[in-house]
């Protein structure tokens, strides 16, 4: 380690974005509050605008706001202008033993401004081979080519990732290692609490931004088809986002808006969780799903389709990560794994594609079988534990030591 006149220094920086309305920042979040108060944490943030995540350390901001329209060209030239020599100076006089930057636009400058001062970690939070955009696909494509081989190591969300990043990025193996994001499991329990008293009915629950890449209207659409045998069921969606209108338009259509609510964003979803009794998550495409490992803390038995990747590492952890459910309702040894949707944006008039009634039937399963629904709940309470925030930040500390 660094030393000052021999005493040894612990000092870390984090490159993001924000703290706020987002899977990576709620995992650097938690690492930031699970790491020993001997270590000096700086977070170096686009803005400290509409912190929601809660946070140790300084806080350094670039003082740029996200405009209204994210696909601004001059935005991103103006952020990465700023971030190159912002964090190039950091590096410089600062003595960091590592930094450490989340997503791919924060990657591509922590190698760029270099690791003669500190070593340069990049979390991989997602699987770039499925991201919708072919114009983006390209451009991260050849930055990951180009650079991401230059860092100390590429810190990658599940081993899928890592795979994906081998196979399409031809990153070196031996610069990847997965790190499983940790959570504050107790804390997570103690928020749980709540007042059931006004709970009525068997309630689903999905939990995560209302995004294209979240699928949320594939579980509305399911939901549909299972009410009709099953009306005193009830859905729960909690998230905001760009597809709010699009889901409230459906709930109309299929005339559900007596049993599904939309929440919006609630600082803290653990009490909705709470008073559900099944979990299911019907994402595209995902790098891990904090929201899954959540829901199973709180003790909620799960379904989740079998995104890539993490869903089969979190489920079925003895199954082979590269085995894709694509026909039947698999009931995994953690959770129910169902075929991913299609993607395809439907009207309620449509009908229902396979991948959706094996869904229904999935969760028509745990609504009837309440022992099996015992069983899961018992095996998601045992696998949360296997992700604690503690194992890891001791994994983090070990690469930048």
């Amino acid at each position: 380690m660094n030393s000052v006149k021999g005493v040894q220094l612990k000092k870390v920086l984090f490159v993001i974005s924000s703290l706020s309305d987002g899977g990576a920042q709620r995992a650097l979040s938690n690492i930031v509050m699970g790491f020993p108060d001997d270590w000096e944490i700086d977070i170096l943030l686009n803005s400290a605008e509409n912190i929601t995540y809660p946070y140790k350390g300084n806080i350094i901001e670039l003082g740029i706001s996200r405009p209204t329209h994210y696909k601004n060209v001059f935005f991103h030239l103006k952020l990465f202008f700023r971030r190159f020599f912002t964090l190039r100076r950091l590096k410089k006089s600062n003595s960091y033993q590592a930094c450490i930057s989340f997503l791919e636009s924060a990657n591509a400058v922590n190698v760029l401004t270099g690791k003669k001062h500190c070593k340069i970690f990049l979390s991989v939070r997602n699987h770039l081979s499925n991201e919708p955009s072919f114009m983006v696909r390209i451009i991260v494509k050849a930055a990951v080519r180009l650079l991401y081989n230059r860092a100390d190591k590429i810190i990658s969300l599940s081993d899928g990732v890592r795979n994906d990043l081998i196979g399409n990025y031809r990153i070196a193996p031996d610069k990847i290692q997965t790190i499983y994001n940790g959570f504050n499991i107790d804390a997570i329990r103690q928020n749980r609490q709540h007042d059931i008293a006004g709970a009525t009915g068997f309630t689903f629950v999905t939990m995560g931004r209302l995004s294209q890449q979240k699928g949320q209207w594939h579980l509305v659409r399911a939901f549909s088809r299972l009410i009709e045998s099953s009306p005193d069921c009830r859905l729960v969606i909690l998230g905001d986002g760009p597809y709010r209108s699009y889901l409230e338009q459906l709930i109309s259509e299929y005339d559900l808006t007596r049993a599904v609510r939309l929440t919006g964003f609630i600082e803290n979803p653990f009490k909705e969780l709470a008073c559900a009794d099944v979990f299911v998550f019907t994402s595209l495409y995902e790098g891990f799903a904090n929201a899954v490992i959540e829901a199973m803390a709180c003790g909620l038995p799960v379904i989740s389709s079998d995104y890539r990747f993490g869903a089969r590492e979190i489920l079925a952890p003895d199954t082979d990560i590269d085995f894709e459910q694509r026909d039947n309702v698999e009931y995994a040894k953690y959770g129910i794994i169902t075929p991913v949707c299609s993607g395809i944006e439907y009207k309620a008039g449509d009908q229902l594609e396979g991948q959706e009634l094996l869904l229904a039937d999935a969760m028509e399963k745990l609504y009837r079988d309440i022992k099996m629904a015992e069983e899961y709940k018992n095996l998601s309470i045992e696998r949360a534990n296997h992700f604690s925030i503690e194992k890891t930040v001791d994994e983090l500390i070990a690469l930048i030591c």
